[in-house]
């Protein structure tokens, strides 16, 4: 049986139930909410796993290939860096 929004549900055969209404201000109040916020940010960073490759500057153009092909994810940061260092021609002699 579904109760509209804002109404009390009424008595059915001698018991009393009653419907809370909750909203994000109370739930602020309640040292559950900040636990469980608190649970939700830790696990969310324990799922990040951060991978460092050293590829030599001549071999990344393969390396980024093979990493594309076996469908990972590239941050994008690590193109706009490789940009970059071709632009400047810093390793050229």
């Amino acid at each position: 049986m579904q109760i509209p929004y804002g109404e009390e549900q009424k008595e059915e055969q001698g018991s009393k139930l009653a419907i809370q209404q909750y909203s994000l201000r109370v739930a602020a109040q309640t040292g559950h909410f900040w636990i469980l916020l608190g649970m939700f940010f830790a696990l969310g960073y324990c799922i990040w796993a951060i991978q460092v490759h050293i590829v030599p500057l001549a071999e990344v153009d393969r390396w980024l290939t093979r990493h594309q092909a076996a469908g990972k994810a590239l941050d994008p940061k690590i193109y706009a860096g490789l940009f970059w260092l071709k632009s400047r021609d810093f390793f050229s002699t």
